[in-house]
């Protein structure tokens, strides 16, 4: 093989690569990984990227070595990597920096692989015609995450997702969420633009007509506020660029096009012919309309959001609280607004794109990323001038792509599927003037490759980093495997067994040990186990409290590995020891001094109080809660049940009764508990026929809650109603032929029916 030959094949290695991420990482999700959408497109993204960087280095160490390509853009670039990797160092919890937090995985490895892949396209984009593969493989992506969302639209699938996660009424696509399935989209439809305007073949035309339509359609399906906005700000600068071409270049692009875009005006009015569509463009404007009102911008959850952002840029305005950190710092800044309009939510991003950058980089982050941007529009603009047409056009596009994600990102958060495009855009948009290759660069064709030819310290060179690289895929698939096993382990816990999810979730502990989600979810299969287990209860307890302690000692800011310690602590001080209540009231207690307005850790510490038999700190923390989120039930649920403990029937209903027609947020379990005990307190009050109906609710919500069943065939029996009364027991002994009063109920039943048969 020639070294000609062998280069041209790295060369070709290295545009696929390119090619397959843009195609690829858009699209690919798997439904067996507990992150379906993410995990598996980083995983994608760092596997092309290290085979990219094979085949450079292969090219740069053992072939003729091409001299790196300048680029205006390298100083900042350089400088958000410096300042990424300084937050890394320096920040409130080095896994997550380095990592990121799961779901959006954006620390340090992240952020060096946008970084490779910038200088991969900038070394790579030779001609004018790599830039166009390029950018239509984008549209490509574009349409078929488009489409997939269009067709979800109108109800065909080919996977039943999950209700509660994902929202029929607002498509998703292959992105997971309908903004970021907005955002990547309208970051391709300038291209699909432009490039329709471009062509001169009909067929290609009409194609790339059909296409972009599709795109534009899939976005108002998304009904996404931000990407309105976004639209809207590409619309003005797309504007701008026809005047400008117009008055340099007698606007050869409208004058061109004329009668197409008649052509695409009224296809765009045939689709308002479909319901869909019309619904959809009503919806999307009464959304992105009602953002506009100032008297409800008070009731808007990311003001709040912001609101944190800029306490926490505040208090450390350097490099910020450390490479996204954002979700475990944001507790200790949370208002109680925020915990009212949200309720259990914490944010993983500061849902604007330069506080969330300000946040977590701080202001040197912050002004490295306003230096990358500034710098980019400024030399787009003076190149444009300079460019023949077709490449001022493009240069153009991608410049109106950038417009859009940064517009989107002010109410949004980066992912990879257009985070990847930022960047590579950035690679490509200033780089549209080259052509091949001087001459001189070029290898002899007839000269044979020979690896003895190689001097030594290449070689040296070039075998560390194909072994780095190596270790790097091995390393990618290795976290992929957990999140696999994450996915198996979660499923058996939720089914109800604990003892198989552990073995799954010692799994991915193993192959992932500085994923803090894996040791949470590990402890808590521990726990579930304990309950379950006989003799070895005590000692499965105290593995529990291991792997708890070890996931505090992993991120001590995070609250709930201190109220997950506390339950542990509290269930073994309630039925083995009681001395390990003092245990989960230290616990619980730092839970809710690292997020003092999460309702549910202070409801656990006053849980922690009654199982002490405190019943005056838990009644005020109760009435505190009640005071602050006044709709919320579980607060005067407590309240009842510390009168019950205190023999106070009166007081008790007050409060039970209150707490039935509150909010429960989706608790139906503590829902049940409550609607059971008023119906202990109506029977006490001699309210039986009142009694009968709160136990029969709480059996609605629950039907395998047997002390309510119990209870609610003794108030039928004192009805009188004894047929009924009857039903139940025996639907106790049907239900749990174990029952410990199993024979009393027997005899029960056995006298019952002697009374009704006289």
């Amino acid at each position: 093989m020639t070294r000609e030959r062998l280069r041209r094949l790295c060369d070709q290695g290295i545009h696929l690569s390119l090619i397959a991420m843009l195609l690829v990482i858009p699209l690919v999700f798997y439904t067996f990984a507990y992150d379906v959408f993410e995990y598996n497109k980083i995983t994608a993204f760092r596997l092309l990227s290290l085979l990219a960087l094979l085949a450079y280095l292969t090219k740069q160490l053992l072939l003729s070595r091409e001299p790196v390509k300048a680029s205006p853009l390298w100083p900042p670039v350089i400088a958000i990597g410096i300042t990424s990797l300084l937050s890394t160092i320096w920040t409130n919890n080095f896994a997550t920096s380095i990592f990121g937090v799961y779901e959006d995985f954006e620390g340090i490895l992240t952020i060096a692989n946008y970084i490779l892949l910038f200088f991969l396209v900038n070394q790579h984009l030779r001609h004018f015609n790599d830039a166009r593969k390029f950018l239509t493989a984008v549209v490509v992506a574009g349409t078929l995450a488009g489409g997939y969302g269009v067709a979800q639209n109108f109800g065909f699938d080919f996977i039943m997702w999950n209700p509660t996660t994902y929202s029929a009424a607002r498509m998703f696509g292959t992105l997971g969420n309908p903004n970021f399935l907005a955002a990547f989209v309208l970051m391709c439809l300038p291209v699909a633009g432009m490039l329709f305007l471009m062509a001169r073949r009909p067929a290609l035309k009409t194609l790339l007509l059909l296409m972009f339509l599709e795109m534009a359609v899939s976005i108002i399906f998304t009904k996404s506020r931000g990407a309105m906005y976004a639209l809207a700000g590409q619309l003005v600068v797309l504007v701008a660029y026809f005047i400008y071409d117009w008055r340099h270049n007698d606007n050869q692009l409208w004058k061109g096009n004329r009668r197409w875009l008649v052509a695409l005006a009224l296809a765009a009015g045939l689709t308002l012919l479909l319901p869909n569509v019309r619904s959809s463009i009503v919806v999307s404007v009464e959304r992105t309309v009602a953002t506009l009102n100032v008297k409800e911008i008070h009731i808007t959850p990311r003001l709040y959001i912001w609101r944190s952002a800029l306490q926490m840029i505040r208090d450390h305005p350097l490099l910020g609280t450390g490479l996204d950190t954002f979700q475990i710092t944001f507790p200790k800044y949370r208002l109680a607004e925020y915990w009212r309009l949200e309720w259990n939510g914490t944010p993983e991003k500061a849902h604007n794109f330069f506080l969330q950058i300000g946040a977590t980089t701080g202001l040197l982050g912050l002004a490295a990323w306003l230096w990358l941007i500034g710098l980019y529009f400024f030399k787009l603009i003076r190149q444009l001038p300079g460019l023949s047409p077709p490449r001022r056009h493009l240069a153009a596009a991608i410049g109106l792509a950038q417009v859009g994600f940064l517009v989107q990102n002010q109410a949004n958060f980066t992912v990879l599927s257009y985070g990847l495009l930022f960047w590579f855009f950035f690679g490509m948009g200033l780089s549209l003037d080259r052509e091949e290759a001087p001459a001189e660069m070029a290898v002899k064709k007839s000269e044979v490759f020979n690896l003895a030819k190689v001097p030594l310290p290449e070689w040296l060179l070039y075998l560390a980093a194909a072994g780095l690289i190596f270790l790097g895929l091995v390393f990618s698939f290795r976290l992929w495997t957990a999140d696999l096993y994450f996915k198996r382990g979660i499923i058996m816990l939720t089914s109800g067994y604990p003892e198989q999810a552990a073995a799954d979730l010692a799994q991915s502990v193993a192959l992932h040990p500085y994923r803090e989600i894996y040791w949470v979810k590990y402890g808590i299969a521990y726990e579930e186990a304990a309950k379950r287990a006989g003799a070895q209860k005590e000692l499965i307890l105290q593995k529990a409290v291991e792997i708890h302690k070890h996931t505090i000692k992993m991120n001590p800011l995070n609250g709930y590995n201190f109220n997950n310690l506390g339950r542990v602590y509290k269930y073994w001080g309630d039925y083995l020891n009681p001395a390990k209540l003092k245990d989960a009231e230290n616990v619980c207690a730092q839970a809710s001094r690292l997020d003092p307005f999460n309702v549910y850790f202070a409801l656990d510490l006053t849980a922690v109080y009654l199982s002490e038999q405190r019943y005056a700190e838990a009644w005020a923390i109760a009435e505190k809660l009640v005071k602050e989120f006044p709709d919320f039930a579980l607060p005067y649920s407590y309240l009842g049940y510390i009168r019950l403990l205190q023999g106070d029937t009166n007081g008790a209903y007050q409060y039970l009764n209150t707490a039935a027609q509150k909010n429960w947020r989706g608790d139906l379990n503590t829902q049940s508990s409550t609607l059971s005990n008023l119906g202990i307190v109506q029977a006490r009050r001699g309210e039986l026929e009142q009694s009968a109906a709160s136990f029969t609710r709480a059996l609605d919500l629950r039907p395998q809650y047997l002390e309510a069943r119990l209870n609610l065939a003794v108030v039928l029996e004192r009805l009188g109603k004894t047929g009924e009364a009857v039903s139940e027991y025996r639907r106790i002994l049907s239900e749990a032929p174990q029952y410990p009063q199993a024979e009393t109920l027997r005899k029960k039943i056995a006298y019952l029916e002697r009374g009704n048969a006289k």
